[in-house]
């Protein structure tokens, strides 16, 4: 079996919810442990650190890993989806499983995968944990797929720290219709004694998540109430944030190329969760975190979080996927040096990219784009859809033919924007 063949085996026999929605995951985690405790439960032996949340989780989860990789611990990273190929969701020191791992994995487990039928995700996330086990990391920074509480790597039973980054609007259909709901299934991987980090303070389910950490006597730390972060600068590709530790006056000038403004929140619960690893034994000083900081695209090679594709045109997209990301990016157009003047967008249809557009700033040039996936949007119903609201907007079926077109639309002194799905940005050609 070659890589492409296992791939494609994974992608066209099971489930996900890449492909599906809603229909594409199993619910609870029975199937996941029994997958495990055929390979002898890998997921015991590692130390791993938990992180969930609506926005975030994902930079959070690279921010950590560059972090411990600059402190010198071997260190795995699971994380979804991938933007180019399947091995970037595993990955050990920015290295991607090797495909030759991925193709045994499938060969050597094809009779247990026909009798358990797993769904994709279940398959990665178990595939994770075995990898991570036969390297023998120090750490795994686990990202979960979807929620929490039924999400499959919540087979973790003693993580060192769990991080709950934010809480907001997305996946309502299984999660819940308002945030409280939204914040019990995120809090799920809170686990008995251990601590658990928040990144972000937020009245509407601050409560839930104590409830569940007090009854657990899970220690909790909220990031805001002792990190202050303030946005600098944005300047070719790189943002320069402040941040303030007002219990210690230590302070930290960290500069990344992960630009967005909404990294402040992220960056406080990353170093309220550093902080929490010192006292659980981990060496991490101030130098490892600005070099992980700051090197984190070459460290863990994360794509499309406010990313500069070109400077000369300034191209930069993000895989906002929610409206609560939507609003932060919507704040950081407004704050940049130079106007946007083209957006070239693509949703997945289960979004609702009405609501996107209904908030697209007058003047704003739209190019809509198709992705590869069952679940996008009709580009040309949401050109009409625009029109209808006074935009100049556009109907471009590839995001390459696209992004040309943006290039002959836009005027000197603005840049493009790129954004909406992960899938869509995956078919950018430099990404």
């Amino acid at each position: 079996m070659t890589f492409e063949e296992a791939t494609h085996y994974l992608f066209s026999s099971f489930p996900s919810f890449e492909k599906s929605g809603k229909t594409g995951i199993n619910e609870g985690l029975r199937i996941t442990r029994d997958f495990l405790q055929v390979l002898g439960n890998p997921h015991l032996k590692l130390r791993c650190v938990h992180v969930a949340g609506t926005n975030g989780k994902g930079s959070s989860s690279h921010f950590l890993a560059s972090i411990l990789q600059e402190a010198g611990y071997k260190t795995g990273l699971f994380t979804s989806p991938h933007v180019k190929s399947f091995t970037e969701r595993i990955r050990i020191n920015g290295v991607e499983i090797p495909e030759q791992v991925v193709v045994d994995f499938i060969v050597n487990n094809r009779t247990t995968l026909d009798q358990l039928k797993p769904s994709f995700f279940e398959i990665t996330t178990v595939m994770a944990f075995e990898y991570f086990a036969s390297q023998h990391i120090d750490v795994a920074i686990i990202e979960t797929g979807l929620g929490g509480r039924l999400d499959s790597s919540n087979v973790i039973e003693q993580p060192i720290v769990c991080l709950i980054t934010n809480i907001g609007f997305d996946h309502t259909e299984m999660l819940g219709n308002d945030l409280p709901s939204i914040a019990a299934e995120k809090a799920g991987i809170i686990k008995a004694g251990r601590p658990v980090v928040q990144s972000e303070s937020n009245t509407a389910y601050n409560a839930v998540i104590k409830t569940k950490a007090d009854e657990l006597k899970a220690p909790l730390a909220i990031a805001q109430d002792r990190w202050t972060a303030n946005y600098m600068v944005w300047k070719n590709g790189i943002g320069r944030i402040e941040l303030d530790d007002h219990f210690s006056n230590k302070k930290y000038d960290l500069q990344t190329p992960l630009a967005g403004i909404y990294q402040t929140n992220n960056l406080c619960g990353v170093l309220e969760t550093c902080r929490v690893l010192r006292a659980e034994g981990f060496n991490i000083n101030h130098e490892s975190i600005g070099r992980g900081v700051s090197l984190v695209l070459t460290n863990t090679h994360m794509k499309g979080r406010w990313q500069t594709l070109s400077l000369d045109p300034l191209i930069i997209c993000d895989a906002v996927h929610n409206i609560s990301g939507w609003q932060q990016v919507l704040y950081q157009l407004k704050h940049m040096p130079k106007p946007c003047s083209v957006m070239i967008l693509g949703f997945s249809s289960d979004k609702k990219p009405e609501q996107f557009i209904d908030t697209i700033p007058a003047g704003t040039k739209v190019i809509f784009s198709n992705f590869q996936n069952k679940r996008a949007s009709n580009p040309q119903a949401l050109c009409e859809y625009a029109l209808n609201r006074g935009l100049e907007a556009y109907a471009v079926e590839n995001v390459n033919e696209a992004l040309s077109t943006s290039i002959v639309l836009h005027p000197e002194g603005s840049f493009i924007f790129v954004g909406g799905s992960i899938y869509l940005l995956s078919e950018l050609n430099n990404i």
